[in-house]
Order: structure tokens, then C-alpha cells, then sequence
């Protein structure tokens, strides 16, 4: 019995299967990684999660939604737990931590939650005092001078002014996660609350003992 053989046409189809295949199955690969590190990263960055970062302040943790539209410093009032300082003259009496940020700043955002968290708590446990922290936009007349002054090198950054200017502190507090997106700086921002926090206590106590002593 005659073998039957390939034609020719089938040889030349068969040719240019091999020819082209392999190229092509090697971009398509090379344009759905990207894809799909995007959308992982984009799944991440959007879900709201707790982490297991636990203190004494409490669980603080909250990651920012990169597709929030809602831009917190371009809404939010002036208020006697909320200062926003455009002037010296809106300074508090010391000790207190200025918030520097930066309109549409991705990592002031990030850090918003744990601050105003950890600057809440300090209202309740220190009721007498005014705030113990104020926002600076580093665009200000007020915050060009001040990131001049203190060598402020991040818009997200938070800065302890002393009583003593040795005591002064100053920490970045936006930084960012695994896959770049921006995320809160937790271990440096309860650090320099725990750090005002024990100022603030001191100032508290002498605070008392003046008013003892006048009356």
C-alpha cells in the first residue's frame, strides 16, 4: 500500500506555523505580565485592610484607596481639632507636632489616618490643651520658611518642636509599601506621638504646679 505523503501545501503551512508561533506566544507573554502586575497591584492598593501593627495607641492601620477621589486637605474646615496654619500666630504654645503635606499628595494621605488617630487620642487624654498638632502646607509662605528652617526634605513629615529645640524631632511619614504604593510610615509616626505624648505629660504636670502656686 502507498504511504501517503504531506503536499506540498501542508509542509509550507507547517513551516509557517513553527515560523510564527513560538514569537508570538513570546509577546503575548510580554505584554500580560505588565498586565497582570498591574492589576495586582491596583487589587492591593484599593482594599482596605488592618494590619498587625498593634501599640498602645491601638490598631491604626488603614491603607489609603489610590481611586478615592476625595482629596482630604481640600475639604476639610478649620477647626479647633483640625488647625490648618497659614501664619506663626497659628502656632500653638509648645510642645506640639506640625503635619507638613502637600495638595494631592499621595503620601501625606496615606499617613492622614494614623495622625489624626493618634492626635484624637491626645485631645482626650490632655483636654486642656489647644492641639497638639497643626497642618502646614509646604507651599505656604509659613511652610517654605519652616522646611527651610528645620531642613525638611518630605512633604509628609512630621516635626516635634520642644519646648527645649534640642528635643526637636523630625520624621517622614509617608513611605512606600512592597509594590510602591504609598502607604502610612506607622513605626516613625507612633514614635514621634509617643515621643510628644511624654512632653506633653511633663508640660501638663508643671502646667499644674504654676497654677497651684498662683492661686
Amino acid at each position: 500500500m502507498a504511504e501517503n505523503k504531506p503536499s506540498k501545501s501542508d509542509e509550507t503551512i507547517r513551516k509557517y506555523q513553527r515560523r510564527w508561533i513560538k514569537p508570538t506566544v513570546i509577546t503575548l507573554t510580554v505584554l500580560l505580565i505588565p498586565i497582570l502586575i498591574f492589576f495586582g497591584i491596583h487589587a492591593k492598593t484599593i482594599a482596605t485592610a488592618s494590619s498587625n501593627y498593634n501599640s498602645d495607641a491601638g490598631e491604626i492601620w488603614t491603607l489609603i484607596k489610590r481611586n478615592d477621589k476625595k482629596r482630604f486637605f481640600e475639604n476639610t474646615p478649620n477647626s479647633e481639632d483640625h488647625v490648618i496654619a497659614t501664619t506663626k500666630e497659628d502656632l500653638p504654645e509648645k510642645p506640639y507636632i506640625i503635619a507638613f503635606y502637600l495638595q494631592h499628595c499621595a503620601y501625606c494621605e496615606a499617613a492622614h489616618n494614623e495622625i489624626e488617630q493618634l492626635h484624637q487620642q491626645l485631645l482626650e487624654k490632655y483636654p486642656d490643651v489647644k492641639t497638639p498638632v497643626v497642618h502646614i502646607d509646604v507651599k505656604s509662605p509659613i511652610g517654605k520658611e519652616l522646611i527651610h528652617e528645620y531642613d525638611v526634605t518630605a512633604a509628609s513629615s512630621l516635626m516635634l518642636m520642644a519646648e527645649n529645640e534640642e528635643e526637636n524631632m523630625l520624621v517622614i511619614s509617608g513611605t512606600q509599601g512592597a509594590y510602591g504604593e504609598p502607604m502610612a510610615n506607622s513605626d516613625e509616626i507612633f514614635r514621634i506621638f509617643k515621643e510628644l505624648d511624654s512632653h506633653l505629660a511633663r508640660y501638663t504636670k508643671h502646667k499644674n504646679q504654676r497654677d497651684r502656686i498662683n492661686q
